[in-house]
């Protein structure tokens, strides 16, 4: 049973919602091929500059933790443009979960085991 939450995106507008729900909705796809029971929790953030009147620049934190049913996955990434950000923190996440998994098998091993 997949399950995805947000936290904190009632800080972003619709146009910002709806970039990070497609590249959710993209990147969730990729990881379920993999992986089947999961629960999702994405913790997005928006940190302001210090002067709105000179510079109106948004810097956008991304928290993901993916929780298994023995197994925590975490990744973050921080940066000033939101897409870029979301394509980072799921890279990011989909590296943990071949780390943890071992998905991709060294290719030393199946010519020295033929069986692996």
């Amino acid at each position: 049973m997949e399950k995805i939450r947000f936290i904190g995106l009632n800080e972003f507008d619709s146009a910002e919602r709806s970039i990070i729900n497609e590249l959710t909705d993209k990147h969730i796809k990729k990881i379920s091929r993999a992986i089947g029971d999961y629960e999702l929790v994405i913790k997005v953030k928006k940190h302001s500059t210090a002067n709105k009147k000179i510079d109106e620049s948004v810097k956008y934190s991304i928290h993901a933790k993916m929780e298994f049913p023995n197994i925590l996955i975490m990744a973050s990434y921080a940066d000033w443009d939101l897409r870029r950000t979301m394509h980072k923190t799921f890279e990011k996440l989909h590296n943990e979960i071949k780390h943890k998994f071992k998905t991709n098998k060294k290719s030393w091993v199946r010519k020295r085991y033929h069986n692996a």
